[in-house]
């Protein structure tokens, strides 16, 4: 029969510790130390957490021998974990050898929407006892491979499953409108792509905040990365969901454009910053034929105010015949006038890619 020995194993709210330990945002978390058999001396605390912008709780100590039970509060919020650790004897058996059972840690962890739990810097073999994080960290890295695509059928607000996805929308000469709500986009990437003629129109709900001009993709092979900038498991305010650098456009059609006419066409701008547009304008004249006109410029966006960094510079792509383009600064819009001098009514879009300049 085997001597019973010390050991800081504990309980986190009356059940055995067998792996991360879920509980409720700001739940208190009652801790016991299974056996006093032994135990002279008990020491809590907290050995890490799953952001530096948390504030480790204070652990409250009771019973006899002092710290057999004890209880700390989570904090509000989601996806955010500690590492708890229990030290017994200061880890040192009556010959002052280190004894490994005479510490015990656990991850306390409150997850996020979907059951998902951040990493907490200080756990080692805490979530499993064999493999520690590697398991998790495959099935991130799985997921990320895979990237499941969404079919987009409908105008719908953003739903907790986007968040890593593809969200295609194969609708052809209609417009939907997609709202983006700061509880689904915490870290991570999520593309939209349009796949025939359609339209998403990006739309911002609660907390989040779309910055750029990019409200709207549209027409075959038109995507929009849109990306949050918060930590894991912070809730910026406002959260930022941002189209990427050179994959986003706005958009506007051009209807019965007679020629000798012109018209203007305005994209607001809503971000302080410096950015880089190509603007492409492409008319489909009656009675058959093409003419398109593509060009740069660069514009910066501050107090309100819109101010163009140089003229527009024409590119040579396709046939521009009868086709003048200006493009000028209308606080807070970006305005593109397109005139048509082809001697038919034309149709067709203007289009403009935008790039925020990096910092």
């Amino acid at each position: 029969m085997s001597t019973p020995t010390p050991s800081a194993e504990f309980q986190v709210n009356a059940a055995d510790v067998t792996g991360i330990v879920s509980v409720d945002a700001s739940s208190t978390v009652a801790l016991a130390v299974k056996s006093e058999f032994g135990i002279e001396s008990i020491q809590w605390s907290v050995k890490g957490s799953s952001s530096s912008a948390l504030t480790n709780p204070t652990i409250s100590t009771s019973g006899t021998p002092l710290g057999i039970t004890a209880e700390f509060t989570m904090p509000s919020g989601r996806f955010k974990a500690f590492v708890i650790e229990c030290k017994v004897n200061q880890q040192v058996d009556e010959l002052g050898r280190e004894v490994s059972a005479y510490v015990f840690r656990a991850v306390i962890s409150i997850p996020d929407e979907g059951g998902n739990h951040p990493f907490v810097f200080g756990e080692s073999l805490e979530r499993s006892a064999t493999h520690g994080i590697v398991e998790d960290l495959n099935a991130l890295v799985s997921a990320a491979r895979k990237r499941p695509r969404v079919l987009l059928s409908a105008s719908r607000d953003s739903e907790i499953g986007d968040e890593g996805s593809i969200l295609v929308y194969d609708g052809d000469d209609s417009t939907i409108v997609y709202t983006v709500d700061d509880a689904h986009f915490r870290y991570g990437q999520t593309e939209i792509h349009c796949t025939r003629n359609g339209t998403v129109r990006i739309e911002a709900t609660n907390n989040a905040e779309l910055h750029g001009p990019a409200f709207q993709i549209a027409g075959k092979g038109a995507r929009c990365l849109l990306s949050s900038h918060g930590a894991p498991g912070d809730t910026p305010s406002p959260m930022a969901v941002e189209p990427a650098r050179g994959t986003a456009q706005a958009s506007a059609e051009i209807d019965n454009l007679s020629t000798a006419t012109d018209e203007d066409f305005d994209f607001p701008i809503t971000v302080e910053d410096v950015y880089q547009a190509r603007v492409v304008v492409m008319l489909r004249l009656t009675g058959g034929g093409y003419r398109t006109w593509t060009g740069k410029v660069d514009f910066s966006f501050a107090s309100a105010t819109l101010a163009l960094l140089g003229s527009a510079a024409a590119e040579s792509s396709g046939d521009s015949t009868g086709v003048a383009v200006t493009v000028s600064a209308s606080s807070p819009n970006l305005r593109v006038n397109v005139n048509n001098t082809t001697g038919v009514t034309a149709n067709g879009w203007v289009k403009v890619f935008w790039e925020r300049d990096e910092p």
